[in-house]
């Protein structure tokens, strides 16, 4: 009997979009060589060893047309500032300064043998005879000082070890600061694909600086490299990535940032290796950072006195009833939430879709989607946006709506930042209600479980404190093994949802919200009692309270102040979101839920799973949901200690293997993934225009660079 055939794994191009070993014999083979120099160097050796003499001969002309200050003739000191003194080689060539790192290659020899060299460690005062004694003592194979294809001393080890060697590295010689590896904790799986890791070194400079000299341009002054600068920009929430940038931009107006990127754009030899915007910097997985590149603090422009940040249309400067639809609120990219939630309400409106925290950037929940318990009926934040300010990826400042360049303002919203900043968004506005009936439903039965959410969501149209719906719904996934928060309820009320919990292993909750003022407080209590006798949850385990609605949007901010007085705030987020298809929740419950966190006892920390209607997106937009009528959401929110963040993510692994495995179309909400042809299948149909947009609105691919897309 013939073996079965066994899948095989194909690198597509990301220009041409054949497979990379085909891109010779394509049209655009000269356009396809940069990216398949970065992506597939061992398919094209030849196109590598192009690119580098190219470069080395780049580096040599510019060497060689720097000017040398020699005084005047009649030995007077020369009033030019003393250059540093340029070696020559035999022959008047310029001899190349060694570039600060240490690169680590993985060498395949009779596609079986593999050696790992380390090139680099003797440009940091690491004597190279000791350092390879210690590489082959820590693990156990031969080691040695040989000379490499250049004629420079390097230590070849036997075997594999490109997965474990940076961190020994770390360990045994402290002092090389500033490490980076890509990848490097995302497993074995991603070091196989990649020919060499570079890990860029910071001793050669001053402890608390950067190398990066800022242009010579009226911006240079905003430019901060000292120690506080790059460290707030080369971490986020998460506490899993570190990216160094080079520098961190702080502007005071737009103008600042348009002539940032212009820069970046005009200098083929600027400092500049990427450009982040960031605000609050709340991604999990380096998604705002720019390693190399130039962090643009956003928030800074928050300092500009001269400017309004949050303005009012003159239409909404007046209370009134009548403004519902039109209302509106111009805000800064920059801005967080929060703050324009407390400035609408001072006029009786409020935005009507939210993220369940509030101090995030408005930017920055526009450049992904936007989501929380509202979104099933109002849509996603970036449905419910009428005009943005958008700077492009090459330096332009355009205003953008659905009427006016749609191309650029469907992209961009969704589009994780790579097709432009968002430096302003016109928000949509409806009458805010003043408190809200707030309810939470347990049950021990999935399939109950989703059937009410499903129901729950089926009721409501657009209008707020409509008659009989909710207007704001998410559930939850509680567990045996806890740890359980029931901060929420009576105190009298704790021991038998405990005890529900316990012994049935686990249990689901439903969490709606009724908004009302003082029209609707006369009918809000009915409403919800009407809506009781269609439900199936566990009886006796209704529980109710009433907030203010400003208390209830910002109730995550309460639990944030606590977590930070513990010290459980700035800790590793090893979060895992998707969107899963209504057709497999019953598989995924059986699978994920029982199968992987119950079974193994995983501590889980938040569970967030509810469901959302698939026509309150705009396919148009750069998000990508599953193609179902209806689909769920899942937050798994862990927070862990530093030293077991990884076993979470190995987790997490589990359910995305899971999830492939029993073929359910998933899709990664704030994605993130470890190489392009895994974008091209997240994107699948919107690839080729998601590629198309990014050639248009970023062609030198200057934007975000921390998403790892390009």
């Amino acid at each position: 009997m013939a073996e079965k055939p066994q899948p095989v794994r194909v690198l597509y191009c990301a220009v041409c979009s054949l497979p990379a070993e085909y891109c010779e014999f394509g049209p655009d083979f000269e356009k396809c060589k940069p990216w398949l120099i970065q992506n597939a160097p061992d398919l094209y050796p030849d196109l590598v060893k192009e690119a580098n003499a190219k470069e080395a001969d780049k580096v040599t002309e510019q060497l060689q047309s720097t000017g040398i200050s020699s005084g005047g003739g009649d030995g007077a000191a020369s009033s030019a500032p003393k250059q540093e003194e340029v070696k020559r080689l035999p022959g008047g060539k310029i001899k190349k300064k060694e570039k600060q790192e240490v690169v680590i290659e993985k060498v395949t020899r009779n596609k079986r043998k593999c050696i790992t060299t380390v090139k680099g460690l003797e440009l940091f005062g690491v004597k190279l005879s000791d350092a390879s004694k210690k590489l082959g003592k820590k693990f156990a194979t031969g080691a040695s000082v040989v000379k490499g294809p250049t004629e420079k001393e390097q230590i070849d080890v036997q075997g594999d070890i490109s997965y474990d060697i940076v961190d020994f590295i770390k360990a045994a010689w402290p002092d090389l600061v500033n490490i980076y590896q890509p990848y490097c904790y995302l497993g074995r799986a991603k070091i196989d694909t990649v020919r060499s890791i570079t890990i860029a070194c910071g001793i050669a400079q001053p402890r608390g600086t950067s190398s990066f000299v800022p242009p010579d341009d009226p911006i240079s002054g905003k430019f901060r490299n000292d120690s506080e600068a790059i460290n707030l920009a080369s971490t986020d929430y998460g506490r899993i990535v570190r990216m160094n940038a080079s520098a961190v931009f702080y502007p005071t107006s737009t103008n600042d940032i348009i002539r940032l990127v212009v820069l970046a754009n005009n200098n083929s030899d600027s400092n500049t290796s990427g450009i982040a915007a960031r605000g609050q910097g709340h991604s999990v997985r380096g998604q705002s950072m720019a390693y190399n590149g130039v962090v643009v603090n956003m928030t800074n422009l928050n300092l500009n006195q001269n400017q309004q940040r949050i303005i009012f249309s003159e239409s909404v400067s007046k209370r009134g009833s009548d403004l519902e639809g039109n209302s509106y609120v111009d805000v800064g990219g920059e801005q967080i939430w929060i703050d324009v939630l407390n400035a609408s309400l001072q006029r009786g409106l409020s935005p009507v879709s939210w993220t369940d925290y509030l101090y995030l950037s408005v930017g920055g929940t526009l450049s992904n989607a936007g989501i929380s318990g509202q979104t099933f009926r109002f849509g996603p934040q970036v449905t419910n946006v009428y005009e943005l300010d958008v700077i492009t990826g090459k330096g332009d400042l355009v205003t953008c709506s659905a009427d006016n360049a749609p191309e650029l303002f469907y992209a961009v919203l969704g589009g994780l930042g790579q097709f432009g900043i968002i430096t302003r968004a016109r928000i949509a506005l409806e009458p805010a209600p003043t408190r809200v009936k707030w309810v939470r439903m347990l049950y021990n039965d999935f399939a109950a479980f989703s059937r009410d959410q499903e129901r729950l969501i089926s009721m409501n149209g657009r209008v707020r404190m409509q008659k009989g719906g909710v207007d704001y719904l998410e559930g939850f996934v509680l567990m045996r093994q806890g740890p359980l928060d029931l901060s929420f309820y009576n105190q009298s009320d704790q021991p038998k949802i405990t005890s529900l919990v316990t012994q049935s292993g686990i249990v689901y909750l439903i969490e709606v919200v009724k908004y009302y003022d003082q029209t609707t407080q006369t009918t809000v209590k009915k409403d919800l009692q009407n809506l009781a006798k269609g439900l199936s949850f566990v009886p006796g385990f209704w529980f109710e309270k009433d907030v203010k609605y400003v208390d209830f949007l910002n109730r995550v901010h309460s639990a944030e102040l606590e977590l930070r007085k513990q010290g459980l705030w700035d800790v590793p987020h090893p979060w895992l979101n998707l969107f899963i298809p209504k057709s497999r929740i019953s598989d995924f419950d059986s699978g994920v839920f029982k199968g992987i966190l119950l079974k193994q006892s995983v501590t889980t920390g938040l569970v967030i799973f509810y469901p959302m209607n698939r026509n309150k997106w705009d396919d148009k937009m750069s998000t990508v949901i599953p193609e179902e009528d209806v689909f769920y959401t899942l937050g798994l929110l862990h927070s862990t200690g530093f030293s077991d963040w990884k076993a979470y993510d190995n987790v997490n692994k589990q359910i995305l293997e899971f999830c492939q495995n029993a073929s359910i179309q998933i899709k990664q909400y704030l994605p993130h993934y470890e190489t392009q042809a895994d974008w091209i299948n997240h994107y699948g149909p919107k690839w080729t225009n998601f590629l198309q947009n990014k050639s248009k609105f970023d062609p030198n691919k200057i934007l975000s660079p921390g998403q790892r897309i390009f």
